[in-house]
């Protein structure tokens, strides 16, 4: 198993982590640039590369829950908008590959559930921008 959280937060006020990850090979990085931010991880299993990135000087707020297979997540929210992103990822037959971008000056809400059994399956792209 091998496991390596990268954290890089610029801020002397409230930014919360929170990291359940249980096992096989995953790299998350988490970077968080001023004040406001707020991630919930969790990471169940198999390959992941979860890359998380929350910026600028809206609140924003991710809650991710991925199971397992092979995974490659990414999620950037920017901008003077409050975002926010609850995801929740599963499979149990293959890759899922995520994508979400939350960017802007108006608010945004992504709420997302994505079960694929199928082998070799999944890719979500969402992109909210103004």
């Amino acid at each position: 198993m091998l496991l390596l959280i990268l954290l890089s937060l610029n801020s002397a006020f409230a930014q919360t982590i929170d990291a359940d990850i249980s096992g096989d090979d995953s790299i998350v990085y988490i970077h968080q640039i001023n004040n406001n931010k707020t991630i919930d991880l969790d990471v169940n299993g198999d390959t992941a590369n979860i890359q998380l990135e929350q910026k600028d000087t809206g609140t924003h707020s991710i809650t991710l829950d991925v199971i397992g297979d092979g995974i490659d997540a990414s999620v950037l929210q920017q901008g003077s908008g409050s975002h926010t992103a609850t995801v929740e990822l599963e499979n149990a037959g293959g890759t899922i590959d995520f994508e979400l971008n939350q960017s802007g000056t108006t608010n945004k809400t992504y709420t997302g559930s994505t079960t694929c059994y199928v082998a070799g399956g999944c890719s979500v792209t969402y992109t909210q921008n103004d």
